[in-house]
């Protein structure tokens, strides 16, 4: 059986060879270009159709969440205030995380980006936090994945590594060589680690 691919291929190939036919009428190509106007109107009704759908789920996501940090904050009104902002800090990374993962689906994601809503609930200095490299472009899981360990590194740096002190800093870069990106979070001037 042939792939789906072969079967596109073949399809476009006969649409090419009856347009290229010599015998083809004027009448025969004006049905040809309505279908395929059709065609295009239905895919750009669908593609608008994806789009809304695509923000009520990130509106429902967000209110999901809001519903969620309530709860906690009602639940947890008695412990410190240490946990309940690292729990809200968390819930708001994985609400920007939803955010590039469904903004990746429609479109891609710039790797920058991703760095800069890792470290926005931490609030570290600009001058304490060094991001260089070259403009990256993410696809929706590539960039999901990417801010779930940037966020990672983001709290652990704030709790036991270089934001932990007044003294540290970290600097984040990227390159890409032979289609390779190498991406490195280096943290000086914090804690000893034994």
């Amino acid at each position: 059986m042939p792939s789906a691919a072969l079967r596109r291929e073949r399809t476009l190939s006969e649409r090419r060879a009856k347009l290229l036919a010599p015998h083809r009428s004027i009448a025969d190509l004006e049905a040809e270009n309505a279908r395929l106007r059709a065609a295009l109107t239905a895919s750009d009704g669908a593609a608008t159709q994806r789009d809304l759908v695509t923000q009520e789920l990130k509106h429902r996501i967000r209110n999901l969440l809001a519903v969620v940090q309530a709860l906690a904050r009602q639940t947890f009104r008695n412990a410190d205030a240490e946990r309940m902002t690292a729990f809200s800090s968390r819930l708001t990374a994985l609400v920007a995380a939803q955010d590039l993962l469904i903004q990746a689906e429609t479109g891609d994601t710039m790797l920058i980006e991703a760095v800069r809503l890792a470290l926005a609930p931490h609030d570290a200095p600009e001058d304490r936090v060094a991001i260089l490299g070259p403009a990256v472009s993410l696809s929706g899981r590539r960039a999901h994945a990417l801010a779930l360990a940037l966020h990672e590194l983001a709290t652990n740096a704030a709790k036991y590594g270089a934001l932990a002190v007044q003294t540290g800093s970290i600097a984040i870069s990227w390159s890409i060589e032979e289609g390779v990106l190498t991406f490195i979070w280096r943290e000086e001037g914090g804690p000893y680690v034994v």
